[in-house]
């Protein structure tokens, strides 16, 4: 049995101090799966897979002395899956806006008791995982989902599941909790090359974005989708040119916000994390866990146009970011401000009233590794001082790829909807010219 606790480290404070503060709501994963999922398949898939990693299975506590751990839960079928009409939230089979502004209502209560991951069951092939970003981040998430599937099958006969039936004991034999990544990933010390970001080219200024940081907000969720055929025609283009598809993706996006932007540069940022910048390290039991960092940037001036030698210097200059760990600690601010019992308000708020930290922030979860999943829809909720549009993307062999658009709509919606419909074909053209 694996321990009943571990200590959050203060990488992993961050992420419960800016939920606690409600921050940042979480992020969502719709996944698509070729069975049927009966009640009794689903129970005894989401079983297995919290047995092997009960961090899913978690809530935070405090002990005597302060300090902050996950704590597992003992969780029935009611407390962690909602059944919903899938008439009512489904739109050619994907999770529709309203579905997905719902959803990012959800204000998880991370000392409550009650598990900080939720699943929504719509009709017979779609699961939707809502995960609070304290225990995970959104590659946990897929891989959630692709260990999910592995564990399908029918279900014992004789089986009688009930919304009251237990999922996870904790009393139970279990799998253990990912050690702190903080263990080993180097802190970075004055002098050492490449702990911050690139800085805008000398030639030109940064733009200021669509609108400063502020509370309240609002989120529109735009999902704009590439069949299969269609993204195995841009795979091939990227492969050609001997890119990757993100960096193809972050020069597009580019000559869509032109129209905003000007001649000014645009920041994107790839968000990345540990299972980027150090592979091999990086397996289990880390796998499900929190390990996202704050990106590497790349500056884009829309104005100059698009041209694959541009697409190829950014890729270079990602594949060399990405080797450093060193640049994982843009946390480090965090880190130098943190204590248990600080008010953190100070801190995530210091960005209000001011532009937003990025123009452009891309989460890429890659290609999904399952044959039982045929569709995937990843969005999220964006901090308020984060960036001006985040772009969310995942892709299965089957269903193709999916971009989910993410940006304040609460003001001037109507000079960003016209651009973002644009996006695909634009796309396609670059990949066809």
């Amino acid at each position: 049995m694996g321990p009943s606790r571990r200590y959050l480290s203060p990488y992993e404070e961050f992420y419960r101090k800016r939920g606690e503060n409600h921050k940042h709501r979480g992020f969502y994963i719709q996944a698509t799966f070729r069975s049927q999922l009966t009640l009794e398949r689903v129970w005894l898939a989401l079983h297995r897979t919290l047995t092997t990693y009960p961090i899913l299975a978690s809530n935070l506590a405090k002990d005597d002395e302060g300090k902050y751990y996950y704590q597992p839960l003992k969780i029935s079928l009611k407390d962690i899956l909602e059944i919903l009409e899938p008439d009512e939230w489904l739109e050619n089979g994907v999770v529709s806006e309203l579905f997905m502004k719902r959803t990012n209502q959800h204000h998880w209560s991370i000392y409550d008791g009650t598990p900080l991951m939720r699943l929504v069951l719509l009709g017979d092939h779609v699961l939707v995982g809502m995960f609070e970003h304290t225990i995970v981040d959104g590659m946990a998430g897929r891989y959630f989902f692709e260990y999910f599937a592995s564990q399908l099958s029918s279900a014992p006969k004789n089986s009688f599941v009930t919304p009251d039936s237990i999922v996870f004991d904790p009393a139970n034999p279990h799998g253990t909790f990912p050690p702190p990544i903080d263990e080993i990933v180097p802190y970075p010390k004055p002098g050492d090359a490449m702990t911050t970001q690139r800085e805008c080219p000398s030639d030109g200024e940064k733009w200021d974005g669509r609108l400063l940081a502020e509370y309240p907000y609002s989120l529109a969720f735009k999902h704009i989708h590439l069949s299969a055929e269609e993204l195995s025609e841009v795979l091939a283009r990227c492969r050609k040119e001997k890119v990757s598809l993100t960096v193809f993706v972050e020069a597009v996006i580019a000559i869509v916000l032109s129209k905003l932007s000007g001649n000014k540069y645009q920041s994107h940022c790839a968000a990345m994390s540990m299972r980027h910048f150090m592979p091999e390290e990086f397996q289990e039991p880390y796998i499900i866990s929190v390990q996202a960092s704050l990106g590497i940037r790349e500056w884009y001036r829309g104005s100059d146009g698009f041209s694959w030698d541009r697409v190829r210097s950014a890729h270079q200059n990602l594949r060399s970011d990405a080797k450093n760990p060193l640049l994982m600690q843009c946390m480090q601010g965090w880190v130098d401000f943190y204590t248990t019992d600080k008010d953190a308000d100070p801190f995530f708020d210091s960005i209000l009233g001011k532009p937003k930290a990025d123009t452009v922030k891309i989460s890429n979860l890659g290609y999904v590794e399952s044959s039982e999943i045929t569709d995937m829809v990843f969005f999220q909720d964006v901090m308020a001082g984060s960036a001006d549009f985040m772009i969310n993307v995942v892709s299965t062999s089957t269903g193709g790829l999916n971009f989910v658009w993410t940006y304040c709509d609460h003001k001037n919606k109507e000079e960003v909807e016209p651009l973002v419909a644009t996006f695909k074909d634009q796309l396609l053209h670059y990949v066809r010219v």
